[in-house]
């Protein structure tokens, strides 16, 4: 982040033959379960800050968001393609990504910016996704490119077999976000979005079909095929966020598929205990 505040920071000047050290704690313990391994790595984290020498605070957030709010709507949106683009360049191999670098990420974050042009802004993102970039298996396609909405690895025919191939990850967040969207959209009307609204039912699609993927192959697994949705390679955790995506879109009275309530809330919660790939 550039600031007009003076810093103490030198580079070092590194000469042949020098060495440096790195002092590092190792913690070692016998650990029962995940959460247990988090609670006591985050306890420790904490301790640790909380005995460390103060840091300066050069920026305030609230000016740090001032200033990526500007830089988006500067040099990302794409007023054509009513995108704020992941890369700001359309000739880019990646110029928007539904997920996982820049999409729904940013446009969530940008319905809460304080001037009305990048509220306005993201919610055109937000319609963009939903009215154009939904494919035929009930996913959305990864990316965005000059000739429309693509699979992530379209066009790499050194690699024929990953050409439909998409990101779980991708459309975990873009599952996630949009509920997020929803709700926060909820809010600033003071009132719950219509059911046949875009935003819900292309959450309502999504979710259908990242519930019949998990009923078909029991996980999410790290590439989807973008047209057929069946898991193309699996056993990782790129999907792991699509539970809590499932969650929120239950949360948002989004009905999927005709399932009953405890059926859609048990779906996720059965999915955390496995390996969301």
């Amino acid at each position: 982040m550039r600031t007009d505040a003076p810093s103490r920071d030198r580079p070092k000047t590194v000469h042949p033959g020098d060495s440096d050290t790195l002092i590092l704690t190792v913690a070692r313990w016998t650990c029962a379960d995940l959460a247990g391994f988090f609670r006591r790595i985050f306890g420790r984290w904490h301790d640790a800050l909380q005995n460390a020498d103060a840091i300066p605070a050069v920026c305030p957030f609230s000016q740090a968001y001032r200033t990526i709010t500007v830089k988006f709507n500067c040099g990302n949106w794409h007023e054509g393609w009513k995108l704020y683009l992941t890369v700001p360049d359309e000739n880019n191999r990646y110029p928007y990504q539904t997920g996982w670098c820049g999409g729904g990420i940013s446009a969530y974050a940008l319905l809460a910016a304080e001037d009305a042009t990048s509220r306005a802004r993201a919610a055109e993102n937000i319609d963009t996704i939903c009215r154009e970039a939904a494919s035929p298996a009930g996913l959305l396609f990864g990316e965005r490119a000059r000739d429309g909405w693509i699979p992530d690895f379209h066009g790499q025919e050194q690699h024929p077999h990953t050409v439909r191939w998409t990101l779980s990850r991708r459309q975990g967040d873009a599952l996630f976000y949009l509920a997020k969207a929803i709700h926060r959209a909820g809010i600033a009307r003071n009132e719950i979005l219509p059911d046949m609204h875009p935003w819900r039912t292309t959450l309502r699609t999504l979710a259908d079909a990242l519930c019949r993927i998990w009923r078909e192959h029991g996980q999410w697994g790290h590439f989807l095929d973008n047209l057929d949705g069946h898991v193309a390679a699996g056993g990782t955790c790129s999907g792991a966020v699509i539970p809590a995506g499932l969650a929120l879109a239950h949360m948002a009275g989004v009905p999927m598929n005709g399932w009953t309530v405890p059926k859609r809330v048990r779906t996720p919660s059965c999915a955390t205990g496995r390996s969301a790939g």
